[in-house]
């Protein structure tokens, strides 16, 4: 590709270097500016989720909207599970089938994602248990 010498054709070789270049610049001083305005209210800079806010928020929000009722939906898989194990099985059976299962898998190695689902089926627990 030729060059235009100008640096500003927005083509070429050189205009293209160009125009990275003054878009990481503009990232960057947003970052900056962020953080400058986050000190200056006195915010500090937003931290990841612990598993526990994490859980709350997926038991909470729009999975719980996505999964329907919690306590319909541990009644319904104790209703098909109930043949399969050859006795009736209750919703907090479910749940703490569930932890169980988490946390089988959390022996096999660490996952961030099963602390996370054991703390949410406690959340489902904690749902079931209080009516």
């Amino acid at each position: 590709m030729k060059n235009c010498m100008r640096g500003n054709c927005g083509h070429c070789e050189i205009c293209q270097v160009r125009l990275l270049a003054e878009h990481q610049q503009t990232q960057a001083a947003a970052v900056s500016v962020e953080k400058m305005s986050a000190d200056l209210w006195g915010e500090t800079t937003p931290k990841k989720e612990n598993i526990l806010q994490e859980a709350d928020r997926l038991t909470s929000g729009a999975r719980r909207e996505e999964y329907g009722d919690t306590k319909k939906s541990l009644n319904t898989i104790a209703v098909l599970w109930s043949p399969i194990l050859g006795r009736e099985i209750t919703g907090r059976e479910v749940y703490l089938c569930m932890i169980q299962l988490k946390v089988v898998r959390q022996l096999n190695g660490h996952k961030r994602d099963s602390l996370v689902d054991i703390c949410g089926y406690a959340r489902i627990g904690e749902i079931w248990e209080d009516g």
